[in-house]
């Protein structure tokens, strides 16, 4: 019986099963070319300053997609490699996209009345429409309207991508009120998004569906198996780094109490940095 039998998953059945991934950057890398100075400042007034850092040659391997979701295990929340368990927590995300990992919880509520949502005149909101409407706001003088739909780009195609191009209906409301983004906590919120769609391909896989191409919905440029995660000194400078290892999150809410215990955490963050210094 092969590992994978074990796991309750033989890859080999499903060698005709695709998994496609939706997180993208093409719009948002040609928006990026054409940034002001004032547009910039005012994007890297928000939490979401490290998107204009993106640009367009982003590929994630189907093949690794595959793998990674035939090894979920959603009660240990993490990817089965070999004996082991290698955990994928909210830390991984506030390293891999420097989002906050405290904070109030991402109001998942579609309220369409609102001034985001009425700056496309009542149509259907695509994520091509979003980029058009970027780039009719060439000037300075529209610099809050371009942070808004510069941060819905980035959400809808990047953070919480779909298989349609459609814009999630929930994200309109939050971005009428810039100045209140850095209060919630998005980097458990993209976690969740990505661990739903992972748990939910997992069983699909395990049904032994003979579906030819599957989706893994979420931002998927995370997804690094790291059999020890060590903070590095530069990355502790960061007040968001200091917040998720304090507080250590525990996210999807399948497994919060299989989650390492925050002082536990950090003291084996502080023996491996001893670790790296030493290599050094």
């Amino acid at each position: 019986m092969t590992t994978n039998e074990i796991m309750g998953y033989d890859s080999s059945k499903h060698r005709k099963v695709r998994l496609r991934h939706e997180c993208k950057t093409r719009w948002l890398a040609k928006v990026n070319k054409n940034l002001t100075n004032v547009q910039e400042s005012r994007i890297e007034a928000t939490p979401f300053k490290w998107l204009i850092c993106l640009g367009e040659r982003m590929k994630i391997s189907g093949t690794l997609l595959t793998e990674l979701a035939s090894r979920w295990v959603e009660r240990g929340g993490g990817f089965r490699i070999k004996s082991k368990i290698i955990a994928f927590t909210p830390l991984d995300v506030c390293l891999a996209l420097g989002l906050r990992t405290v904070g109030e919880d991402v109001k998942f509520e579609e309220d369409l009345d609102c001034h985001t949502r009425r700056l496309f005149e009542g149509k259907e909101v695509t994520i091509k429409m979003v980029f058009k409407h970027l780039v009719q706001l060439d000037s300075d003088d529209d610099v809050e309207d371009f942070c808004r739909l510069y941060i819905l780009l980035g959400l809808a195609e990047f953070y919480f991508p779909k298989t349609t191009p459609t814009v999630h209906g929930w994200l309109f409301k939050l971005l009428d009120d810039l100045h209140s983004l850095g209060k919630y906590n998005w980097g458990v919120a993209v976690y969740e998004y990505l661990v739903d769609s992972l748990c939910r391909t997992f069983f699909s896989l395990s049904k032994e569906k003979n579906s030819f191409q599957l989706h893994v919905i979420g931002c998927e440029v995370v997804l690094q198996i790291i059999e020890e995660l060590s903070v590095t000194n530069e990355e502790l400078v960061h007040d968001l780094v200091r917040e998720a290892l304090e507080e250590a999150p525990n996210g999807f809410q399948h497994w919060k109490n299989v989650v390492p215990d925050k002082y536990r955490l950090i003291s084996e963050n502080q023996i491996l940095l001893l670790k790296n210094e030493e290599v050094e």
